[in-house]
């Protein structure tokens, strides 16, 4: 419960339709290729519970959302889960940074939720990207960058060779 009544200490640093937009290459998955975890503090949260039915419907329930609250996965639980996915996507928190910089070399980091766009903040980004010592080609943020690097890193069973 927040004490400030601006409500300032419950805003949440990352928007689930900033995440949008660069998601839409893992809604495209075949079924059964891909699934997503969701690692939030709050499971239940507005914007957990909007960005899991948008995933979800986007890809016609191809791709199944698996949400790791804090209740089901504390920090090292969610570090570790993090840091040995095959995407990891770092929005605002420090913890999703933290992550980011600590993943595996094979693991794709995506940067969101500015996607490359010059718009407040974007500067942020290109130090963090660069701060984060990751191999440039495992570092993603448009859409069409975590496309390229899904079908380098899937199985071809995994990723359509034709989009109809």
């Amino acid at each position: 419960m927040c004490a400030d009544p601006s409500g300032a200490c419950a805003q949440r640093l990352t928007k689930s339709a900033s995440l949008v937009p660069l998601l839409q290459p893992v809604t495209r998955l075949p079924a059964r290729c891909a699934r997503l975890l969701l690692v939030t503090e709050d499971g239940e949260d507005n914007e957990a519970r909007s960005f899991v039915r948008h995933i979800e419907q986007t890809s016609r329930g191809a791709v199944p959302v698996e949400v790791l609250s804090s209740q089901l996965c504390r920090g090292a639980c969610a570090l570790s889960t993090l840091t040995h996915s095959d995407l990891v996507v770092a929005g605002m928190s420090s913890f999703a940074y933290l992550a980011a910089v600590l993943a595996q070399n094979s693991s794709i980091v995506a940067f969101g939720p500015l996607l490359g766009e010059e718009t407040e903040g974007s500067g942020h980004w290109r130090l963090r990207q660069e701060q984060s010592g990751r191999p440039k080609a495992s570092v993603v943020t448009t859409a069409a960058a975590l496309e390229q690097a899904l079908r380098a890193k899937l199985q071809p069973k995994c990723w359509p060779r034709s989009r109809a």
